[in-house]
């Protein structure tokens, strides 16, 4: 058997016709699930799992946790790395026992990374074999499987070799003030600098703004709607005050208002009635739907107004850092030999980063000029609830040794950047 992962959003019709069978429990567009790539049959077990943790049965109430999608991709590639590891060695995955799942354990712990030539570090380990054991949870409790084992033996063999994370390896990297109005010089102009006849594309340059004026994720705003941001009123006379948008596709699962300037929902909507309306277009000529994200395909992509990925995200932003010379020299192992690459010093995601570090920087601000300014919470407290961190200890410990390093820089500025008093 040889398994990959495959998007649910694409399947075919004989699984179509199975899927259709679950009604309201099929899963949701963008869930991952596994398949034998022989014969392309979804490994239904593997499925099952992964839809009672992704799919619409964990769905839902207005107050309750949206599954999240990156976290069924990663599940969804644990599992599959397992099965291969079964596949490999013709073992039956029902007939699985805790030898079974100790072998395993010291497989993960002698793998090197062909990245960085080292053995896989215990976190990761461990987060492997819990989504197996996950798995056999599942399947236990459903009658599927018997399977048993020994956690804290399982865990004996990686936790005393666990290594401690260093500041370098948190790549928290904010970007600096001087390389902000790179970014947005290099990306163009927002859709209000236009001239009335472009059609020039201002979507990166937006999903830049949303991420350093937000701090969302960049799935986070893979999952924007567009009647969301259509029904908001700007004020113009107020153009940095925020007015709150709930987003429901999160890292943790847990719904949370995210603050959006006046001045950019005013962007937003001119996107919407312009270069997305463009695309769009484009996709119902195909006759396909329009799915109602509010990032889009460009018009002229293989697939136009198609709802943007966020590896289309990264990838994007990934070659903008290459061309603005924003690298590094590192070493990598490829094909056993260590090899000198460059890579990026910035991600899309360091615009989360920048947004907590400057977020911050302004409610300081605020709080040495009126100690009453936040009724008296704590910042950090104040950051915490704008990223969706569970805690607040995390989000000052993660951020507060970059704080020193930007403040000087920002605090002019900060309020201009951030939003009005």
């Amino acid at each position: 058997m040889v398994v990959k992962l495959a998007p649910i959003e694409n399947p075919n019709k004989e699984q179509s016709a199975i899927l259709a069978e679950f009604g309201e429990d099929k899963a949701e567009p963008g869930m991952f699930y596994i398949i034998d790539a022989a014969n392309q049959a979804i490994i239904w077990p593997a499925f099952l799992f992964l839809r009672a943790n992704y799919g619409s049965i964990g769905r839902v109430t207005e107050h309750n946790a949206v599954p999240s999608f990156a976290t069924n991709k990663k599940d969804a590639y644990n599992l599959r790395e397992w099965l291969g590891f079964l596949a490999a060695l013709k073992r039956d995955w029902q007939k699985a026992d805790h030898d079974l799942l100790l072998a395993y354990t010291n497989y993960q712990i002698g793998r090197v990374s062909q990245h960085s030539g080292k053995t896989r570090n215990p976190d990761t380990v461990s987060s492997k074999l819990g989504t197996v054991k996950a798995f056999y949870s599942y399947t236990n409790a459903v009658r599927l499987t018997a399977v048993t084992w020994d956690a804290k033996s399982l865990a004996a063999r990686y936790r005393n070799n666990r290594r401690r994370r260093t500041a370098e390896d948190e790549k928290i990297r904010p970007f600096g003030s001087d390389e902000v109005p790179k970014l947005r010089a290099a990306l163009g102009p927002l859709p209000t600098e236009l001239a009335s006849e472009s059609l020039r594309s201002t979507r990166d340059r937006l999903l830049l703004e949303v991420g350093l004026l937000t701090g969302m994720r960049g799935e986070e705003i893979c999952y924007l709607k567009t009647a969301t941001i259509s029904k908001l009123v700007p004020d113009p006379a107020r153009p940095n005050a925020t007015q709150p948008v709930r987003i429901q596709i999160t890292k943790g699962r847990v719904h949370r208002p995210v603050g959006f300037p006046n001045r950019l929902i005013v962007e937003l909507q001119k996107y919407i009635d312009g270069e997305r309306a463009r695309s769009v277009k484009k996709l119902k000529a195909k006759g396909e739907k329009d799915h109602g994200h509010l990032f889009v395909n460009f018009d002229d992509a293989s697939r136009p107004g198609g709802q943007l990925k966020t590896n289309t995200i990264h990838r994007v932003f990934a070659r903008l850092m290459k061309r603005l010379n924003m690298t590094e020299s590192v070493q990598r192992i490829k094909k056993g030999v260590p090899v000198i690459v460059k890579q990026t010093t910035h991600s899309f995601h360091d615009t989360r980063h920048t947004f907590a570090v400057r977020y911050y920087v302004g409610l300081r601000k605020q709080l040495d000029r009126n100690p009453a300014a936040l009724n008296y919470a704590e910042p950090w407290e104040l950051v915490q609830i704008a990223l969706g961190h569970a805690d607040w200890e995390t989000t000052r410990k993660h951020y507060l040794r970059h704080v020193g390093e930007y403040e000087a820089e920002i605090a002019e500025r900060v309020h201009e950047y951030l939003g009005e008093l």
